[in-house]
C-alpha cells in the first residue's frame, strides 16, 4: 500500500487527546487516600490517649528515608505506622531525625529503639 500525504483529502488526522492523564477514579483515589489519612489520625489518637493513660507504649514502624518531608504516611494492616523521614540511613542519622519527631509528636520525654536499629521495620518505646 502506498502511503497518504498529509496534505491530502484522504488523510484523517489522530483524535485529539485529552492532556490530562488521571484516572477517571480521581475521586475513588482520592477517598481511599482520606479514608487512610483518617485511619492514620484515628490511630496516633488512640496511641497518644494510651501514653498518657498508662505513661509509655510501644510502636512498630517502617521507615521511609531519604523522603522530601518527615510525616506520617501510612497505617499498614498489621498495625505498623509507615514514617517517611527526611535523612538518609547513613550513620544513624534517620534514626535520630525519627526519635526526634516521634518525641515531638507524642510530647514523649523518653523514646528508645528496641529492635531493628538498622532495619527499616523498627519497634520502638515512648515514654511520657
Amino acid at each position: 500500500t502506498t502511503p497518504v500525504p498529509l496534505n491530502s483529502k484522504a488523510y484523517k488526522s489522530p483524535k485529539s487527546y485529552s492532556t490530562d492523564t488521571t484516572p477517571k477514579l480521581k475521586n475513588g483515589v482520592k477517598k481511599i487516600y482520606d479514608n487512610l489519612k483518617k485511619n492514620v489520625q484515628t490511630y496516633l489518637k488512640n496511641i497518644k490517649a494510651e501514653l498518657t493513660e498508662k505513661g509509655f507504649t510501644y510502636l512498630k514502624i517502617k521507615v521511609i528515608p531519604k523522603s522530601n518531608q518527615t510525616e506520617f504516611r501510612e497505617l499498614m494492616t498489621d498495625e505498623t505506622l509507615k514514617i517517611a523521614v527526611k535523612a538518609p540511613p547513613t550513620d544513624g542519622k534517620a534514626n535520630q531525625v525519627l526519635t526526634k519527631f516521634l518525641k515531638k509528636e507524642f510530647n514523649a520525654t523518653k523514646v528508645n529503639i528496641l529492635s531493628g536499629k538498622t532495619d527499616r521495620i523498627k519497634l520502638f518505646k515512648l515514654v511520657k
